[in-house]
């Protein structure tokens, strides 16, 4: 096959315009190959561009972190036959990468012209167009009050309505420096879902391809780049592959204030009329005003804080610290207020009274997954804290740390100042890898290697193992047999090591770690079990949603449990999905409108994890996909149906005995289901207290062990001072000892 390598189609244009609809059309096309979002100059390009590429080492360290990146997994491309081509070109430099990329997309696919599209890559027009004399460029333009609106749902973009238009109004300048290039074409987002086959047209004959009507019919074929491995639809990409939505046009609408539609007819005035959009406002009105001073004052705030940021490291005069310490402390103890709240954007990263910003204090650093909005991971975090009330539990950030994902998690300004100010050397005392199926990532693994390397005492704490062999399928570019062995060897040198169930401890001593001890999932002990005398209601939550990689297919999944609501819903029973993250959102969307459960509540405070917790104890029965569903309803002596998309969903449930009540996502039908669930309710109040016993068995034993790290630190820490004593690896053991005897 010989690709077509004179001109790449790119489109561009502001995120939420058509980009995505626009690439799942072309992608029909039997000779297109345009990928899922690469991010390539936006970010790549930009983080190594300072590297000298020739340099074998430099392109070595910039793929190794590359193919690691999940926008590369979703190529779905294999990584040695990319690398031999970018090799074999005859200059290594970032057109060659990013091209070698891109064919060998097309490659894998069997299309001959490739492409690719990232929304925010109009900001480099410019170097496209140098790079390949003759491109094609497909610039989306939509109205910039719908791609406000739907901005403002995004959980990875900022509430600041004044924001998004002034974004969009210098993206139509740009767009105006290059639309009398006869290689880029400008297309309204209203034409291509009003007048889809004339636009198609429009644009084929723009790109010098033939129109077929497979680019309309053909969007949610298995090959379109927004569908994954597992035959998904990636993260808020589903619409694309829906039937055209006339109605998205005028959405916003509903969508927005009528304070945000005057603040983004003010800014885009002018480019809406010069692009034919009627605007609903003259002038602002005086309430709007107050709205927006109020709007600047607040990203003034954020403004001044990154400045700090920035000059704070300069300063070394303790009364200038003081006297900032004074400014801040309303804001502090506003904080303290909210701490309870479990979505605070500083979780894990301050201390929650502002006294303690004063002294030097001992502080673990926390190496997991911890304040991006998912209610089990942060449960797990809040678990742990609660069971080392008297320590500082902070998450470990190295300021070396080479997972770009970090370096955008700066700490807050308090903690900036205390850590530049008050506790510059060994900030921290010890290092916790915390709850969570985290042995058998590689980033975790460099953390914990990293915080080991420097001499902090290091603890394990109920943490899950991932299967190599489940994850070697999923990702057969990384050697996880291999992976595993590195993990082993570090936790080797750990001072405690403690695994959240038996297969966790299995896959471990299988690697050669002797006997890990089982504690169960940290997050049990945030739960408290409910009343014996609870009085049913015949409610069930449902939980559907994941991050990752699911056995089977997620739309299999949906219709099982689809089938199952409709059932009960026959019985009278009432039905209250139960988010854990904002993604989950969108699947009980798809359950509403595509299998008409109207009926179908939604607990909106999932958000709040007391709340939510009290909430789990009003249900009958849980049945859940993500693992947490099962951990805090079990916690809550809930009976949980929990559907096994990943191996640790049986690894908990063996756990606490109820691996009878884990099904296999890729096997599991509707006739499982309603076996099981008239299983518990026959013998309702026998499972509930067995649940009730083994998960108060685990609660124990994290307090008791909780205790005995406490004491060892503790001990150690005097001993230390003294000049002497048993090592904390010797004193733990001595004391774990004393404890089994």
């Amino acid at each position: 096959m010989e690709l077509n390598n004179n001109s790449p189609i790119f489109v561009v244009g502001m995120p939420r315009s058509g980009t995505t609809l626009m690439t799942a059309m072309l992608s029909a096309h039997p000779n297109i190959a345009i990928p899922a979002e690469t991010h390539f100059l936006r970010y790549w390009y930009q983080k190594y561009s300072d590297l000298d590429l020739t340099n074998q080492a430099n392109f070595q360290q910039f793929w190794q972190d590359f193919t690691q990146n999940e926008r590369f997994y979703h190529l779905g491309i294999d990584t040695q036959l990319t690398f031999h081509r970018i090799l074999n070109q005859k200059k290594i430099d970032w057109k060659t990468i990013f091209t070698s990329i891109l064919q060998q997309y097309a490659i894998s696919i069997n299309k001959v012209r490739w492409g690719e599209k990232t929304p925010d890559h109009y900001q480099y027009v410019e170097l496209l167009l140098n790079w390949y004399p003759q491109a094609r460029i497909i610039w989306m333009i939509r109205d910039p009050r719908a791609v406000t609106a739907s901005l403002l749902t995004m959980p990875w973009a900022n509430n600041y309505a004044d924001q998004h238009a002034k974004t969009w109004q210098k993206n139509i300048q740009l767009l105006q420096k290059w639309e009398k290039t006869e290689r880029i074409i400008s297309i309204y987002y209203e034409d291509l879902i009003t007048k889809t086959e004339l636009t198609l047209k429009k644009i084929c004959h723009f790109i010098a391809e033939e129109y077929t009507p497979q680019m309309i019919e053909g969007r949610s074929q298995k090959s379109s780049p927004l569908i994954n491995r597992q035959g998904q639809a990636l993260i808020n990409k589903s619409k694309a592959l829906k039937p055209i939505d006339l109605k998205a046009i005028n959405k916003w609408q509903q969508q927005l204030l009528a304070s945000e539609i005057e603040i983004i007819e003010h800014i885009t005035k002018a480019e809406m009329r010069q692009h034919n959009y009627q605007t609903l406002t003259n002038k602002l009105s005086l309430l709007t005003k107050l709205i927006w001073i109020q709007l600047i004052i607040k990203k003034q705030k954020v403004f001044i804080n990154s400045l700090i940021h920035q000059r704070l490291k300069k300063i070394k005069n303790w009364q200038i610290t003081t006297y900032l310490l004074n400014i801040i402390e309303p804001l502090m103890s506003l904080k303290a207020k909210t701490i309870s709240c479990l979505f605070d954007k500083r979780i894990g990263q301050s201390f929650n009274h502002w006294q303690d910003y004063l002294k030097k204090q001992n502080i673990v650093g926390y190496v997991g997954f911890v304040g991006y909005q998912n209610l089990g991971d942060e449960a797990l975090y809040l678990g742990i804290k609660q069971l080392f009330p008297k320590l500082n539990i902070l998450i470990y950030y190295s300021p070396t740390e080479p997972d770009y994902r970090l370096k955008y998690k700066s700490p807050p300004l308090e903690m900036l100042l205390y850590r530049t100010l008050i506790k510059r050397e060994n900030f921290y005392n010890c290092v916790f890898l915390g709850g969570g199926t985290l042995i058998h990532w590689q980033s975790y693994l460099d953390w914990f290697k990293t915080a080991i390397k420097e001499g902090k005492p290091a603890i394990v704490f109920g943490t899950g193992v991932g299967n190599p062999r489940f994850w070697q399928q999923q990702r057969p570019d990384i050697n996880y047999d291999q992976l595993m062995k590195e993990w082993v060897a570090v936790i080797k040198d750990a001072n405690y090591v403690s695994v959240r169930g038996f297969q966790s401890a299995r896959i471990l001593e299988e690697y050669g770690l002797a006997k890990p001890e089982v504690i169960g999932d940290p997050a049990l002990s945030l739960c408290h079990p409910r009343s014996p005398n609870f009085s049913r209601q015949k409610i069930i939550g449902v939980n559907l949603g994941s991050h990752g990689f699911v056995r089977g297919k997620q739309s299999y999944i949906n219709d099982v449990i689809a089938c199952f609501i409709h059932h009960l819903l026959l019985e009278d029973w009432q039905i209250e999905f139960l988010p854990f993250h904002s993604y989950d959102l969108q699947l009980v969307e798809i359950l509403i409108n595509d299998y008409h459960l109207q009926k179908i509540s939604i607990w909106r405070e999932y958000q709040n994890i007391a709340k939510t917790l009290e909430r789990i104890k009003t249900y009958d029965l849980v049945i859940g996909q993500r693992l947490h569903s099962a951990v805090l309803s079990c916690g809550c002596s809930v009976p949980s149906i929990l559907l096994n998309y990943q191996p640790k969903c049986f690894d908990f449930m063996e756990s606490i005995n109820q691996e009878q009540f884990c099904l296999n996502t890729d096997s599991f039908n509707l006739e499982n289901l309603l076996y099981l669930f008239s299983q518990i309710q026959e013998n309702y109040e026998q499972y509930c207290n067995q649940i009730t016993l083994n998960c108060n068995k685990y609660r124990t034993l994290q307090k008791e062990s909780s205790q005995n790290i406490i004491n060892c630190l503790a001990n150690i820490a005097i001993l230390s001072a003294e000049g002497g004593g048993l090592s904390l690896k010797e004193e733990t053991q001595r004391r774990f000892l004393m404890t089994d005897s």
